[in-house]
């Protein structure tokens, strides 16, 4: 059964996992609005989003791509935005891969192709160290617009956040 967190818990788990200070609940916010995570809603009332673990790691990612001097914002948001659905397995598989930043655009490549391309690499294969572990002490019950449910039923009650709000 998936784990999946809330936004504060979420936040939570990359206070924890990254050295400088991570997110607010505004930055996570404004990542959703812009398309670079894709967190899922719960039904009921108010819709409540839950973040699992390519959330928290597309996160994580963020939060690493910010830190770097060399890369602006709109650069994060763009290279995020158009590589999610790339970058989800093979940051969940823990896969061997660097992205290579260039201007607006990002691209997944391997080590040895790196050597001959120019841009600020990211490298991927250190980002998935530890997050399960946090995700599963930081979990806990889930607010379903209604009631607080434990973090199992959520899983299976939650929908992608695009037939929500369709």
């Amino acid at each position: 059964m998936e784990t999946l967190l809330t936004a504060q818990q979420a936040l939570g788990v990359l206070r924890r996992l990254e050295p400088r200070p991570a997110l607010t609940y505004q930055q996570l916010r404004d990542l959703e609005r812009r398309g670079c995570i894709a967190p899922r809603v719960m039904s009921g009332g108010r819709s409540p989003r839950v973040y699992g673990l390519a959330d928290v790691l597309l996160l994580r990612l963020a939060v690493r791509m910010q830190d770097d001097p060399l890369l602006r914002r709109w650069q994060v948001w763009s290279v995020l935005a158009h590589l999610r659905e790339a970058l989800v397995p093979v940051l969940v598989g823990g896969q061997a891969a660097t992205l290579l930043v260039q201007g607006a655009r990002g691209r997944l490549v391997r080590r040895r192709e790196l050597a001959s391309m120019r841009g600020v690499d990211v490298p991927l294969v250190d980002l998935s160290r530890g997050v399960r572990a946090a995700m599963r002490s930081a979990s806990g019950e889930i607010w379903s617009g209604a009631a607080w449910v434990p973090a199992s039923v959520a899983a299976r009650a939650a929908l992608p956040l695009n037939t929500v709000t369709a």
